[in-house]
């Protein structure tokens, strides 16, 4: 008899303290965020990548037992139409109030009214074009905008003495905007320069229509405003089979990897403006991510800066949901107020309007052995 009522009271006790678990966690219940980028489509390994990132980034969040996140990923297919379809679920149905993306800029554009009328938190890791700035009170962005890369390929053409610049861009809202802010800065030099500018298609695989264009005007430089590392490298691939040699400028796709790999051969006379320092002098916090990727999906990260600047949005937005909780309007302030996130794209802040401060950009070119972006030395391709 009190061998079976100490075993019943054991199995009380048990009991006991399994239900103060449950309790427990069930009272740790999921701060849900919302996730909008091209999960399908021409740019959905941007979208992957950054999904993929995020998750990583959750996972070590939760591991820390201070908060507990999830997110609902909505495919904005880098369409306007389509991220906005996304939004209004995410913010209507679910009733999420902070949203990781777009990753394009014309997802960010587009939710960005619907950001700022319903009060939910936009933070877009991958959208670099300069019409976000002043895209509402509730957009945050920790990607540089492309004006800051407009001004490094500015000074470059200034440098090297260019006076006859060819700008070709694919028509996406990124690549237009780079294309306009820079004609604008050029054409404050009247007479200066003589300038051409091509658009293509997105996604476009065929340049032949283009490429006479350029040999007729001849032009010191080719600016490529390129939305995607497919494009971009056919573009050079096609540029360079055609016997066109000249120095080609473009923002942010050196550091791409399957630009890189698939532009292999072709990346003579090539400057990318990139981040400065990330990938040619990383840190060891860096190399873990990296190697992290890596170990988990069976592949490199295609795109590096993106990712690191995706993880780095998700422990923003943890941080500041963990010190001011998940109120849109306080997360706003907490944001514009923040003197310096340290995270793995370094020391950093947001401006007035919500972009990120603190950023620098550097030239790169790409050794053609083994493919690594490495500091140019821009004075061989002076034409003073």
């Amino acid at each position: 008899m009190i061998k079976l009522y100490l075993a019943g009271k054991f199995c009380l006790v048990k009991w006991l303290f399994l239900l103060l678990i449950i309790c427990f966690l069930s009272s740790q219940s999921k701060i849900k965020l919302g996730f909008i980028g091209p999960l399908s489509g021409p740019a959905s390994s941007y979208g992957v990548m950054a999904q993929r990132v995020v998750s990583m980034a959750v996972e070590d969040i939760n591991k820390k037992n201070k908060i507990q996140l999830e997110v609902l990923y909505e495919d904005g297919r880098c369409s306007g139409r389509d991220a906005v379809n996304a939004f209004k679920k995410l913010s209507q149905i679910n009733k999420v109030k902070v949203v990781i993306g777009g990753i394009c800029s014309s997802e960010t554009l587009a939710i960005a009214p619907l950001a700022d009328k319903n009060k939910v938190i936009v933070f877009s890791p991958m959208s670099g074009s300069h019409e976000i700035t002043h895209a509402g009170d509730y957009v945050f962005r920790n990607a540089p905008s492309n004006t800051d890369a407009v001004k490094a390929i500015f000074d470059l053409i200034t440098k090297l003495c260019a006076k006859k610049v060819a700008i070709v861009s694919e028509k996406t809202d990124f690549a237009v905007s780079v294309r306009e802010q820079l004609l604008k800065m050029l054409s404050e030099y009247k007479g200066k320069y003589e300038i051409l500018t091509e658009d293509f298609m997105p996604n476009e695989k065929d340049f032949k229509s283009l490429l006479p264009k350029l040999v007729n005007f001849a032009p010191n430089v080719i600016v490529l405003s390129a939305q995607s590392a497919q494009t971009g490298s056919l573009f050079l691939k096609q540029l360079r089979m055609s016997g066109l040699d000249n120095l080609v400028v473009t923002p942010y796709l050196g550091s791409e990897k399957s630009f890189r790999d698939s532009a292999k051969g072709y990346l003579s006379r090539f400057i990318s403006i990139d981040l400065k320092g990330l990938l040619d002098d990383p840190g060891d916090d860096v190399r873990n991510f990296f190697a992290r990727y890596k170990d988990r999906y069976r592949e490199e990260i295609t795109f590096p800066f993106d990712a690191i600047q995706v993880y780095d949005a998700v422990q923003i937005l943890a941080d500041a949901i963990e010190k001011v909780s998940c109120h849109p309007e306080r997360i706003k302030e907490y944001l514009y107020n923040l003197k310096q996130f340290n995270g793995l794209l370094r020391a950093y802040s947001f401006d007035q309007n919500g972009d990120v401060q603190g950023i620098e950009h550097d030239y790169y070119e790409i050794d053609n052995d083994n493919l690594e972006l490495i500091k140019a030395n821009v004075t061989v391709y002076s034409m003073c």
